[in-house]
């Protein structure tokens, strides 16, 4: 980010330079246009000028001499408006000073006489306001004419300058905001490419449940893993080419700031340089002015005499002749200090262009090290994502092994327990089949005992034994199995309730899912088309020179689309609660079915054997 604004920095320090250069030479020329007219002005008429609050040269305690006309010429165009304050003697001498030498108070003379231009102009408009061209004053002469001309010639031309400058920055401003909401139109587009890819996600997540409880759980599982390393993979793929687009886009839009700022400072330095030439002619055309009326100087104290020749020249021509010849020379140095101030700004210009074209070197093999290091940086992180993501399945694979080797021993254990458990009862069960065997034994011995006298009667009790057993262990396994039927007519029932309900609820699921989907979109495409109208308007807007509008943020958006993925989030998660809990209850109801017939063919067993041992008893 710092090589960024430096770099930044580097491409606006020629722009900023040239705007200040030619502000100042603007004002050196003003200064020095003012002052040779002020010089032509106190040659020339003298008559006064009632709308300016500086008085001509020579209008003021009679009058003067010319070496004094020129130190006021000199006074009055290095300060125009405190000129009329001053007195005779306080008028210093600024023959050492030079032209370019104070820019403050050439700013300051330059102020006085944009305030003096303003008066002009006012006059002028009262006394124009009949006609729609500028006409002379009943009071004003020629050169003051023209030098009113002149001024309101520049302020209409730096009235022209302003125009321009507003119109350039106003454009500037117009593509900034179009390119911001450019921006923010691709951010909102990759948003939602984010809350699609988060939906899709979810319903990936929500058929993968289902189809869970359909397939086999090594299977899914094996294949789940592949899917999800293979998932990340292409996850960080994408990543990282976005990241690549989004820094080419970047350095994109940077070059091309770069060549918009140094294309305005071509133009600005294009303007500077035909100013220059402009102010280059007027030179000239003031030089060659000068000339003419220092030509025409000394002829005006010359008599003739009257044999026709000319009297020789006095005192007085001569110091006049001194004094213009020394305005001439310092006008000549001044001349020559702004050439070599141009020639020095001209090298400093060319230092600048080869310093920055080092730098652009610099920085752009800087960013080719920094992309070279992206992209290895960015092949090791997949590398790594790949290991960690092969690590991880091994891992699951390792754990889902162990588990069901847990699962498989604790089965093997439980139906050892059964075995052993059944073993136990068939040996209680046959033990007491024999002990019953042994007392019917007896039983018929000492019955055959005692019914050896009557056969008839011995068969009869027989027949009642046999029949009596048969009714008491016939009777038992019908309720048994009448019990076993209502209770697994008893459990489908369940099973057939809890799938319908089951399906209502993902029907509703889906039905949740289709209209929240729609309201999104409609949602997306509401604001889709307000933030369209509000782009139109702002570029209806950006034609007048009133500032944009701050860029629209989308805080409210994010947040909005957090909360989506929050709630599908905790769906979900609610969904895989109750499939856990489903599964658990039908668990330990089938547990406790079977517990329950196991527990009544005991009882059935034990009331058998109760009511034979009542039977021996009472027979």
């Amino acid at each position: 980010m710092a090589c960024r604004l430096i770099f930044l920095l580097l491409i606006l320090l020629p722009s900023i330079w040239a705007s200040a250069n030619k502000e100042d030479v603007g004002v050196l020329g003003r200064v020095r246009e003012s002052k040779s007219r002020e010089m032509f002005n106190a040659f020339g008429s003298l008559s006064s000028f009632p709308d300016s609050p500086m008085p001509l040269l020579g209008a003021s305690n009679g009058p003067q001499s010319l070496e004094e006309s020129a130190m006021d010429v000199e006074s009055a165009a290095e300060d125009p408006q405190g000129y009329s304050g001053r007195k005779d003697g306080e008028r210093g001498d600024h023959s050492g000073e030079s032209v370019s030498g104070d820019l403050e108070a050439a700013q300051k003379a330059l102020d006085r006489l944009g305030n003096l231009a303003g008066e002009m102009r006012a006059s002028g408009r009262r006394s124009e306001r009949g006609s729609g061209s500028p006409s002379l004053h009943s009071n004003e002469s020629e050169e003051q004419f023209e030098r009113r001309l002149a001024l309101e010639r520049d302020l209409q031309s730096e009235a022209a300058a302003r125009h321009e400058r507003e119109v350039y920055r106003n454009e500037h401003e117009l593509q900034r905001f179009e390119k911001a909401t450019e921006r923010e139109e691709k951010a909102d587009s990759r948003k939602q490419e984010e809350v699609k890819e988060a939906q899709r996600q979810a319903l990936k997540s929500h058929v993968r449940h289902v189809k869970e409880d359909e397939e086999g759980h090594e299977e899914f599982l094996e294949r789940e893993m592949r899917e999800d390393a293979k998932a990340e993979r292409e996850d960080v793929l994408q990543q990282e080419v976005k990241e690549r687009r989004e820094r080419k886009e970047a350095a994109e839009e940077q070059e091309q700031q770069r060549k918009e700022e140094m294309e305005a400072a071509r133009r600005m330095e294009k303007k500077f340089h035909s100013q220059r030439k402009e102010a280059r002619k007027e030179e000239g055309k003031e030089k060659q002015e000068e000339e003419a009326v220092s030509a025409l100087v000394p002829a005006v104290g010359r008599k003739r005499l009257p044999s026709g020749e000319e009297e020789g020249v006095g005192p007085e021509e001569e110091k006049q002749i001194s004094k213009v010849e020394s305005v001439d020379r310092k006008e000549a140095r001044a001349r020559e200090k702004l050439q070599e101030e141009e020639r020095e700004h001209h090298q400093q210009e060319d230092e600048r262009e080869e310093k920055l074209r080092h730098m652009q070197g610099k920085v752009k093999e800087e960013e080719e090290e920094k992309e070279e290091e992206d992209k290895q940086q960015s092949a090791q992180f997949v590398r790594r994502a790949e290991a960690r993501a092969e690590e991880e399945v091994s891992k699951e694979r390792r754990k889902v092994k162990e588990e069901e080797k847990a699962d498989l021993e604790e089965h093997l254990e439980r139906s050892r327990e059964e075995a052993a458990q059944r073993k136990k009862e068939r040996a209680a069960v046959h033990l007491m089949e024999k002990k019953r065997q042994e007392k019917i034994q007896k039983h018929e011995k000492s019955e055959e005992e005692k019914v050896k006298s009557s056969r008839s009667d011995w068969e009869a009790a027989e027949r009642e034994k046999q029949a009596l057993l048969r009714k008491t262990f016939l009777d038992q396994a019908v309720r048994a199995r009448r019990k076993m039927m209502e209770l697994e007519g008893d459990a489908m029932k369940r099973r057939e309730e809890r799938r319908e309900t089951e399906r209502e609820q993902e029907v509703q699921h889906e039905k949740k899912l289709l209209s929240s989907r729609m309201e999104r979109r409609k949602e997306e495409a509401r604001k889709t088309l307000e933030r369209r109208r509000a782009s139109k308007s702002l570029a209806h807007e950006a034609s007048n020179p009133l500032p944009p509008a701050p860029p629209v943020q989308g805080s409210a958006r994010e947040e909005r689309d957090g909360a989506v993925l929050e709630r599908l989030r905790r769906v979900d998660d609610r969904d895989r609660t109750k499939e856990r809990q489903r599964r658990l209850r039908e668990e330990e109801e089938a547990h406790a079915q079977h517990s329950k017939i196991k527990k009544f063919e005991q009882e059935a067993v034990h009331r058998a054997l109760a009511r034979d041992r009542k039977w021996k008893a009472s027979m």
